[in-house]
């Protein structure tokens, strides 16, 4: 499915929301940077042929936790989840800080994340959660294996997913 020309570079809807605080501490990932290759996760684009390189920088940071939000929850939000799944992160997507392109997929979008082990949340759970890791920041290595098995879908889910979720069947 081809969209219109969307978040083109160095053009208004490109830029960050206005309210949105960026400190000059703040790392930056920039995605759909091939004008020739969709991409719609913010770890790959979507042949996989190019990294963001967003996963050296999480775990540079030791970054365990990715919360993913924005747009579109049903195309960009769930194939970073998906990837940021099979990558090993504990992953969540915080709904109402999500857009879905097509209200009818969101039920859909959601399955395939719960299936693939990504925890669907409203954004007071995940500050609850954020919290709560940040108290109990040392985890056993059964747990965190436990945690991470559930993820164990996440690659052939995207694999069988369409690039697009609105493609026709």
């Amino acid at each position: 499915m081809l969209y219109p020309r969307h978040a083109v570079q160095d053009a208004e809807g490109a830029k960050c929301h206005k309210d949105l605080v960026l400190k000059s501490s703040d790392l930056s990932v920039y995605k759909g940077v091939k004008p020739n290759i969709d991409s719609y996760s913010a770890f790959f684009d979507n042949c996989k042929a190019n990294d963001t390189g967003l996963r050296l920088m999480l775990e540079e940071n030791k970054v365990t936790d990715v919360y993913c939000c924005g747009l579109v929850f049903d195309i960009c939000v769930k194939s970073s989840a998906l990837h940021g799944a099979e990558l090993g992160f504990r992953v969540s997507v915080i709904e109402d800080a999500c857009r879905p392109l097509s209200e009818s997929e969101v039920g859909p979008t959601k399955d395939v994340l719960q299936k693939a082990g990504v925890n669907v949340l409203s954004s007071t759970a995940a500050v609850e959660e954020a919290k709560k890791i940040r108290t109990t920041a040392k985890m056993e290595v059964k747990e965190y294996i436990k945690q991470v098995k559930q993820h164990k879908h996440a690659s052939s889910l995207h694999r069988m997913e369409t690039l697009s979720s609105h493609a026709p069947q």
